[in-house]
């Protein structure tokens, strides 16, 4: 259930399961000392904001808290759990990949609208048939952006332990990248994949645009994703785009950009549970006018209301401020350049992680983090193996000589 986090059952409101924390809660025996400054700092806001509002928001400060801690536990307790469970979950990981694919596929040909009891059994805002309005299927998640979100990761990880050729991996990545664009239909799915090939092609990517480009518009020109591709690639100035991508994007820039701008001129931040009112005041403060902004202006009759920023980071600059920010980084930091010195082929995972986690992602959301780390374990074990053949090697041929 790690791999399926929007599966709630319907047992709770969020959006985001804590499987995480239950399989934490199993696998513990300890926990890195890491960790202590900003799980401090986290229960000293929740109590802060219980004492300002009075327990008005007791139940966002506890759901606020789950959601920190479900991506950030799991991160730890696999960091150091054993190599057999790395290659089970890795395991589990290649079946889930091509279970989603196939299980899509099926989805976008509208076969199995009868199971969409089911599947809102599972996921109450999910459902077997397309989205509608130019995007596509939304798999065993909640909506197209958030299934493009998570597959996205787990391809990545995929592809970063796989042993396929060069060859056969362009291809691949051209025949997931028709997945996101072509079935997905999300523009948020676009951006992130457009973002990864970028990673890993950089200026072949360009001549991949140049062939490709042509044979996505023409089969993909009415979901919403190409639509605005193609609208944003029209546009005669850098301000038309911004502004274009700016109300495209919902409410999804306008809560990252104000929660950094409040959380970077506040200390110890608004407090864990306190987004309902702190995000108005971060997006007034920020100087945004609800009534420019199209999101607000169809569901908040042009007046601001309570958004929870669409990023790990961002959230923790709302909530706990510039210490929350260096807290956090204290914590990573040490995870980040384990998945650095790894190697290469593990660099585009961790640029896209780096991107999630500040500027796009449901807070709870497991998924690039437990793609990071298990990538990262397995190219840990992969390459000490490698570096025991070599000793090994090289000592015998040693003793031979002498």
């Amino acid at each position: 259930m790690l791999f399926f986090p929007s599966i709630t059952f319907g047992l709770i409101g969020a959006e985001v399961f804590p499987w995480a924390i239950l399989y934490v809660l199993y696998r513990i025996r300890s926990i890195s000392a890491r960790l202590f400054p900003l799980s401090a700092l986290m229960i000293i806001s929740v109590l802060a904001t219980t004492y300002n509002f009075q327990g008005q928001l007791i139940g966002e400060s506890i759901r606020s808290f789950v959601a920190y801690a479900n991506p950030i536990l799991l991160l730890l307790i696999l960091a150091r759990t054993s190599e057999r469970e790395i290659h089970r979950l890795v395991n589990v990981l290649k079946y889930v990949l091509v279970g989603l694919l196939t299980f899509g596929i099926i989805q976008s040909s509208g076969l199995i609208q009868f199971v969409d009891p089911f599947v809102k059994a599972l996921v109450p805002r999910g459902g077997a048939e397309e989205f509608g309005g130019g995007r596509g299927i939304m798999l065993l998640s909640t909506e197209p952006s958030r299934a493009a979100f998570e597959m996205i990761f787990l391809y990545s990880a995929w592809r970063t332990i796989t042993t396929l050729r060069s060859s056969k991996i362009v291809l691949t990545d051209i025949l997931f990248a028709l997945f996101i664009v072509g079935i997905v239909k999300s523009a948020v799915g676009l951006a992130l994949i457009s973002l990864y090939l970028f990673f890993i092609y950089r200026s072949k990517l360009i001549l991949l645009i140049i062939i490709f480009a042509p044979i996505f518009l023409s089969m993909f020109i009415d979901t919403r994703a190409v639509s605005i591709a193609v609208e944003l690639a029209s546009k005669a100035s850098p301000t038309e785009a911004f502004e274009l991508l700016f109300n495209a994007s919902g409410f999804r820039l306008v809560s990252i950009i104000s929660a950094y701008y409040s959380g970077f001129t506040s200390l110890i931040g608004s407090g864990v549970g306190a987004w309902p009112i702190s995000s108005i005041d971060a997006m007034n403060a920020a100087g945004f006018s609800a009534d420019e902004i199209s999101y607000f202006v169809y569901f908040g009759d042009s007046e601001f209301k309570g958004i929870r920023p669409t990023s790990y980071v961002a959230n923790i600059a709302l909530d706990m401020g510039i210490v929350g920010v260096a807290c956090l980084m204290y914590l990573l930091i040490p995870f980040i350049m384990r998945a650095w010195v790894c190697g290469v082929s593990l660099r585009p995972l961790l640029g896209l992680f780096l991107f999630s986690i500040f500027f796009y992602g449901a807070v709870g959301n497991p998924i690039p983090w437990l793609a990071l780390i298990l990538a990262t374990r397995y190219c840990e074990v992969r390459n000490s193996d490698q570096n025991f053949v070599n000793y090994a090697s090289n000592k015998s041929h040693f003793t031979v000589q002498t």
